[in-house]
């Protein structure tokens, strides 16, 4: 496999921890290629779009000079891109890889998948290039075809989340079961592992949990005002007011049903606030 310094023929793949996704203006070099339209803001402020998106099959080259093709999926088709190619460390990070900066050389990187070293970058001007090459679309079919396509390319990709029906259940702030599964069937990236009888949710039922209405009549209405007045302490706030109150003080008038808001900041003041009142 080439060097950075010997690549310089050819586009590169650079390491970029800034971007969200995999990132090419090779239109050759994609395969399962599809019209995507989105905008994305560069370095300099401006905006640039993307057209498209698939995937790319890149072969790799760890320290030791052993070579293993990556399929990445999920590669931004952006002709405007400029003369190299991106390689995102979120996205490596979010398939379960780990880009390890320091952890060989001081001008090296290491790219690992289940604490195996599968790739490293150089740093050449300025940037950590991914020692890598790409296959067009026609290289990669026919050897997809081919009797050896046993040894297909490691798939680069979010991993697939599961779990069970409740685990689900909480994970979507307690959505209803029938709705987890109606959702599941349409989304790709929701599968339900286990039973998929409806479990019991002790919250769910403690919050839905309704209270008859008081149907007892009051034995005493006033018959005029400040007659009798029902009055009601609230606090200390975790938030204090702009002014500093920590207290909410409540009197209701039983006649008219008038109600009084006051303010305090102290337990104290609510004998100030009743003569007032």
């Amino acid at each position: 496999m080439a060097t950075a310094g010997e690549e310089s023929g050819k586009r590169l793949w650079i390491l970029d921890s800034g971007a969200t996704h995999y990132m090419s203006s090779e239109r050759e070099l994609f395969s399962n290629f599809t019209q995507h339209k989105a905008i994305i803001s560069i370095a300099n402020g401006k905006a640039i779009e993307a057209t498209g998106i698939g995937e790319i099959v890149i072969t790799v080259q760890d320290s030791q000079g052993a070579r293993t093709p990556i399929r990445l999926r999920g590669v931004l088709y952006v002709p405007a891109l400029g003369p190299n190619n991106l390689v995102s460390v979120r996205c490596i990070q979010q398939a379960g890889g780990t880009v390890v900066f320091g952890g060989l050389t001081q001008d090296r990187v290491g790219i690992h998948m289940d604490g195996k070293e599968m790739g490293v970058a150089e740093l050449g001007k300025n940037s950590y290039v991914l020692l890598a090459s790409a296959q067009d679309r026609d290289t990669q079919d026919e050897e997809d075809t081919s009797p050896n396509a046993s040894s297909s390319a490691n798939e680069a990709h979010h991993p697939k989340p599961t779990g069970t029906l409740f685990e689900w259940h909480q994970r979507l702030g307690h959505l209803g079961f029938d709705d987890i599964k109606q959702l599941a069937k349409s989304e790709i990236q929701l599968e339900i592992s286990g039973s998929m009888s409806n479990p019991t949710c002790e919250f769910c039922q403690l919050a839905k949990h309704t209270r008859k209405p008081n149907s007892n009549q009051a034995t005493h209405r006033a018959t005029s005002p400040i007659e009798l007045i029902h009055s009601d302490l609230a606090g200390p706030m975790v938030t204090p007011s702009l002014g500093g109150a920590k207290y909410l003080l409540l009197f209701i008038d039983d006649n008219s049903r008038h109600t009084t808001i006051y303010t305090i900041k102290n337990k104290s003041d609510v004998m100030g606030c009743l003569w007032t009142y």
